[in-house]
């Protein structure tokens, strides 16, 4: 983001861009300002996590709107790409035992991957009880991810080469946080992914009931 801000800002100092020109150099200097916000605050995210700093307020919390408000949250971002995202979320479903602003980072990070690899396809998020789990599942209908990388997606930085979604403009930490998160809530996540055919995600996460016990 640096290194594209100061190449614009230095053709503008110079003169080099018309009047007509300036809004366009402006919006994308100040679109590289977000990536950095996004980028500092996921690299001061990851180290806190790794140096045991992060302290969860961990309470019992309804799956469903959670569920509920990532779907609205995303809804037009996928509309943008022609994919649907829905929900299914199993009756009477035990409550989780969770952080609220880390489970909704968590499904964020996981969500907001589905959307931006998913053209003209479907997004389902579902929720079940699992043992002393609740078992989160986002699946998509995705480019997919291939087998070589699976294993390499939740290190820092690391970004599979997705030739045909050049505007991805992520921070290449999002899954490694996710990862951290699921652990720090005592859980565990797993992925499944086939190029061409789409990813599933499945986040387990310790149920309130089972917490009790």
């Amino acid at each position: 983001p640096l290194t594209a801000m100061q190449g614009f800002l230095e053709a503008l100092l110079d003169g080099l861009i018309d009047e007509k020109g300036r809004q366009k150099y402006y919006e994308i200097i100040y679109n590289e300002t977000l990536h950095m916000n996004r980028l500092v605050d996921d690299i001061l995210d990851l180290v806190r996590l790794e140096n045991k700093e992060i302290q969860l307020s961990r309470h019992p919390l309804d799956v469903s709107s959670f569920i509920q408000k990532i779907q609205f949250k995303f809804s037009q971002e996928a509309q943008e790409q022609n994919t649907e995202i829905v929900t299914e979320v199993a009756e009477n479903l035990p409550k989780v035992y969770a952080d609220p602003d880390r489970l909704e980072q968590i499904l964020n990070n996981v969500v907001k991957n589905a959307v931006k690899f998913t053209q003209d396809g479907t997004i389902k998020i579902s929720a079940k009880e699992d043992g002393e789990y609740i078992l989160i599942t986002i699946a998509d209908t995705g480019i997919g991810i291939p087998a070589e990388d699976l294993d390499l997606i939740w290190n820092r930085f690391y970004k599979v080469d997705r030739l045909r979604f050049r505007k991805d403009k992520g921070t290449g930490l999002g899954l490694a946080i996710v990862k951290e998160l699921v652990e720090l809530h005592e859980g565990k996540i797993e992925v499944q992914s086939e190029v061409d055919s789409g990813t599933v995600f499945h986040i387990w996460l310790p149920s309130f009931k089972a917490a009790q016990n």
